[in-house]
């Protein structure tokens, strides 16, 4: 059992349309199907509350994929077991991942009546011709209404995802889509820079990143969305997540922080109960093994002994608080001797103005983000140096 508060991750691995730049285990499914799976995925809650028991969760995350395609009776079904078979803190963090094209107005009141109180909506741009290259299915006008009927419905916790990189986009194009994101006030940012995933359409499309935004422009829009967002009183919580302070995400805390989080579902990882563990991607071999009562079978171990030291280091250099002297203290009982290695090693990127350090703290800046897989490759290595 874990002094810490846990969270419970619900992957919901259906999309009306899969975005041509996706990676994640997604698809398009019939509503049967769709109804199938929510019979397995409350079996699933079932199934694991044995091993919950004692533990505390402060967080529940419904990801995807696009949970919103879920009908509300679904997803009240899968809350109401989540409560019935878990210890939920009555201050929980209850999140809905949320495509503003799928949900229709009415819906909103009756999602902040079950129990969601945290929205987190897929608005990626304003200007509509950088959705459509995308292949998003919603236009800005859609995500504005959204977020207006969800405020009006009494939702107060609503994040924006914005993408960074998208085909066709300027200069002009991102400060047009950062003043519409500001005008609706949302309490917490995603910004992120769009990736090509080998195996996906935008992969063969843009080879090796031709026809995109170049790397340097990447690098600043990059860096024009930290300081807007810093400008209009957002914390920069990790490289790509920022929050209003008091909105700072409680469920992403728990993958930077290293607390346990219990994740159900095709695709989707655990670090719980001492063990790491994930189902394998496949919703089929998931619903099957749900009926027969053999959830466990399906499951992937993963490495049950961790380097927690350098995965404190990892995690936390990704993070606008950084990594301190007491985290890596409380990983490894050298860890006095690791933060001074490690604080050494990153001092040069301090002066170039990549890092922020001090005797208990160290910092990358948002221009070391850029740089973040190798400056942390430079701390783990400096850590294991004798």
């Amino acid at each position: 059992m874990s002094s810490k508060p846990a969270g419970l991750y619900m992957h919901i691995p259906f999309c009306q349309s899969k975005c041509a730049y996706c990676d994640f285990y997604s698809y398009a499914a019939s509503e049967t199907a769709k109804k199938e799976y929510v019979s397995a995925l409350i079996s699933a809650v079932i199934a694991f509350s044995a091993q919950a028991i004692g533990t505390f969760f402060d967080s529940i995350y419904f990801g995807g994929g696009t949970p919103s395609l879920l009908e509300n009776e679904d997803l009240q079904a899968l809350l109401y077991t989540i409560h019935a078979y878990y210890e939920v803190s009555e201050e929980a963090e209850i999140t809905l991942e949320a495509n503003p094209g799928t949900v229709a107005e009415v819906r909103w009141e009756g999602l902040h009546a079950m129990g969601f109180n945290r929205l987190s909506l897929g608005m990626q741009s304003a200007v509509d011709t950088e959705l459509a290259a995308l292949g998003r299915i919603h236009t800005f006008g859609e995500t504005a209404r959204a977020v207006q009927k969800a405020r009006a419905a009494g939702f107060s916790n609503i994040g924006l995802d914005l993408m960074l990189g998208i085909p066709g986009q300027t200069k002009e194009s991102l400060k047009v889509s950062l003043e519409a994101l500001l005008s609706l006030s949302p309490d917490h940012v995603s910004a992120y820079l769009l990736k090509l995933e080998e195996g996906t359409p935008f992969y063969a499309r843009y080879p090796e990143g031709k026809g995109l935004p170049s790397e340097e422009e990447q690098a600043e829009f990059y860096l024009t969305t930290c300081e807007f967002l810093a400008d209009n009183g957002y914390i920069q919580e990790e490289i790509s997540n920022f929050a209003k302070p008091g909105k700072e995400s409680v469920h992403n805390q728990k993958y930077w922080t290293l607390a346990p989080y219990l994740g159900l579902g095709p695709g989707a990882h655990s670090d719980f109960g001492g063990r790491r563990f994930a189902f394998p991607a496949d919703t089929k071999a998931f619903t099957e093994a749900a009926k027969a009562g053999t959830l466990t079978s399906l499951l992937i171990m993963e490495d049950e002994a961790p380097n927690r030291a350098e995965e404190t280091v990892f995690l936390a250099l990704r993070t606008g608080a950084g990594l301190t002297r007491k985290a890596l203290l409380n990983a490894a009982p050298n860890g006095n001797l690791m933060f001074d290695k490690i604080a050494d090693a990153l001092a040069p990127y301090a002066k170039q103005g990549l890092a922020r350090i001090d005797g208990e703290s160290v910092r990358l800046t948002p221009a070391g983000f850029l740089l973040a897989n190798a400056l942390m490759t430079e701390a783990l290595l400096a850590m294991g140096q004798n």
